[in-house]
């Protein structure tokens, strides 16, 4: 009899836990969500642009597609409920958060726009994710009809404005962020039940301004070891080099007076040039390439000088390379 209550238990369970599972899951709309993801990856300091633009929208499409094939799978990366609050481990929004959190701060090592599109598209699918009150909250079949839909699946493309938000650790900046989207699930439900459109616009804008504050305040922090500005920060003639001391990839921010045909070299204390490199035609302005690890890796430990020349200008900087811990 005992036996017989236990697989009555866990076939009702499996009932209840089903009609969750079977819901794709994902955060708000794919457009929404690429809105945050573009705003992002425009902040970091490694020349973002529309073929990041691009590739980010088809990061954030997949992903979805992969939700809509196999919810079963996907589900539960998706899902965090504000009020278990679940510790680490256990592969919910919030660990994915933390992960994507963790990518971009591995990406900065080697900064390069195409390598930053899946830890960005990772961050703003998790932000997104633990913005959206029914995804961190208890599942409950007496929602309100339809409101679960008016929230999620519309996008207006109104300006997305980032609600400023304190850098804090990964995990709590994610379960202070899921904590405020489930606050505000009983006003979702009440704006859909009297058919309020404009104030469940309002609530979205807010719960995606929301993420893309916390997305930006983690990705801000995953970046501020880096003690040199970002290339449109420097000085009409300056230049970064980040990181610096250096055992792998740099890159080197620079801007330029006019335009005109840039080379690179490295000059040893010597005054010996060990590399030089084409960069062709540059624009005017505020840019950055990358010294591939390699490159610096075939330097020994030792201060070096990088200079950008081209018909107007030369720039230099200091390069100290270190040896791998």
């Amino acid at each position: 009899m005992t036996i017989c209550r236990a697989l009555r238990s866990i076939v009702l369970a499996t009932l209840l836990i089903a009609p969750v599972l079977a819901t794709p899951a994902r955060a708000l709309t794919p457009d929404a969500v690429t809105a945050v993801a573009v705003r992002l990856g425009r902040s970091l300091p490694v020349g973002w642009g529309a073929a990041q633009d691009a590739a980010v929208a088809a990061a954030i499409a997949a992903n979805a597609a992969a939700a809509a094939a196999d919810p079963e799978l996907t589900a539960a990366a998706h899902r965090f409920d504000a009020g278990a609050a679940t510790g680490a481990g256990a592969g919910d929004a919030r660990d994915a958060f933390v992960a994507a959190v963790a990518g971009l701060r591995a990406a900065r090592l080697a900064p390069d726009a195409d390598g930053c599109v899946a830890p960005v598209a990772a961050l703003a699918l998790a932000a997104c994710d633990l913005a959206d009150p029914f995804l961190v909250t208890a599942p409950d079949a007496d929602e309100v009809a339809g409101a679960r839909a008016a929230f999620e699946d519309t996008w207006d493309g109104a300006a997305l404005a980032a609600a400023p938000t304190a850098a804090a650790a990964a995990g709590d900046a994610a379960v202070a962020l899921a904590t405020a989207s489930a606050a505000v699930r009983a006003d979702i439900e009440a704006a859909a039940a009297a058919g309020d459109d404009a104030a469940i616009a309002r609530l979205r804008a807010g719960r995606l301004g929301d993420a893309l504050g916390t997305a930006q305040a983690a990705a801000d922090a995953a970046w501020s070891t880096l003690a040199v500005p970002a290339p449109e920060l420097l000085a009409p003639r300056g230049m970064s080099l980040w990181p610096n001391p250096a055992a792998g990839a740099v890159r080197v921010g620079f801007a330029l007076p006019a335009a005109g045909a840039a080379r690179l070299t490295v000059v040893d204390a010597a005054g010996r040039r060990v590399l030089d490199r084409a960069l062709g035609a540059r624009a005017a302005g505020a840019q950055s390439v990358v010294l591939e690890a390699a490159a610096v890796r075939s330097l020994a430990v030792g201060a070096y000088f990088v200079r950008i020349t081209t018909p107007a200008t030369t720039l230099q900087g200091r390069l100290v390379r270190v040896q791998r811990d």
